[in-house]
């Protein structure tokens, strides 16, 4: 058999098996190639594995006791928490009918390998889409709108800074940058925090609170922050609290519970600022981490 390279960086694979004599063998083959793998025998501990960021590839072997590879694909693929973006492949029996591999790409599968295993075929395959997954990465890494609120992204609000920082110094005014953190464990009904809806309802409910000519994005889940110039501390508080009474009139009607914290830091003048935008933007967003739930941190340059 071929040898592959070690990747240079550690990456993890989710393999969906029981620890069968074929799951143990595939497992080698990845770890001689510098994968580390993580073990899944059921549903709930696959989803777990898919979903919480680590994974940069899965792999489903479909004779798995209790586990439809069928079913599997399309529940992740059903599921916000899963980044469409990593590969899943499916291993399927030897006797298994162009209509079933047909049903498992239908269901999401970016690929099926037959058994007995063909490593080398598979570790090709692999490292085909992890490139893949990796350059679509860095292109969501560049992108100026997060894709998920339309909002702007990190990248887009330190591109936006330089707009707004030569607008303030050029009017002379104050400047303030506001950021709020609703990543708390709180009880909302359905999910609400994990689903991505707690973000849609905090998103509307920050464009609809804060001026027009603020810049308002998401720098990562249940965390805004947003550029107010003309805005001193009072101003600040004030717009904050308007977020806050927005959400607390909308979780009372429909009955769940959410709240945010928040942070803020102002400054009277970026003409000759002990820290511009940017490190502005992380100083509020380092507050309202900082702060507990329901309470909002200050800070005047």
């Amino acid at each position: 058999m071929r040898k592959f390279p070690k990747s240079r960086q550690l990456c993890e694979v989710a393999l969906v098996s029981d620890l069968d004599v074929g799951s143990r063998s595939l497992s080698s083959v990845l770890e001689s190639s510098g994968y580390a793998v993580r073990h899944a025998s059921t549903m709930r501990d696959a989803r777990k594995l898919a979903c919480d960021g680590s994974a940069g590839a899965v792999i489903v072997m479909a004779s798995s006791n209790g586990i439809s590879a069928v079913d599997f694909c399309r529940r992740l693929h059903g599921d916000v928490a899963f980044d469409a973006t990593t590969p899943l492949l499916v291993i399927v029996a030897s006797d298994c009918t162009r209509s079933e591999r047909l049903e498992v790409l239908s269901a999401g599968a970016w690929e099926t390998s037959t058994e007995p295993i063909d490593g080398e075929m598979l570790l090709l395959k692999l490292q085909r889409f992890m490139r893949l997954r990796r350059a679509v990465n860095r292109l969501n890494e560049r992108s100026l709108v997060d894709a998920e609120t339309g909002l702007y992204s990190v990248e887009g609000l330190i591109r936006r800074s330089h707009e707004v920082a030569a607008m303030a110094r050029r009017r002379r005014e104050p400047f303030a940058v506001v950021a709020i953190d609703a990543a708390r464990d709180q009880a909302t009904p359905d999910g609400m925090g994990s689903d991505g809806r707690l973000d849609d309802v905090v998103s509307s409910l920050c464009r609809n609170n804060i001026r027009a000519t603020d810049s308002l994005g998401r720098v990562r889940d249940h965390a805004f922050v947003w550029y107010a110039p003309d805005s001193g501390p009072e101003g600040a508080e004030a717009m904050i609290e308007r977020v806050r009474t927005a959400l607390d009139n909308i979780s009372e009607k429909e009955g769940f519970s959410a709240n945010f914290s928040a942070g803020f830091c102002v400054t009277r003048s970026l003409d000759a600022p002990p820290a511009g935008p940017v490190e502005m933007l992380f100083r509020a967003l380092e507050l309202a981490e900082g702060a507990s739930v329901g309470s909002t941190i200050g800070e005047s340059l």
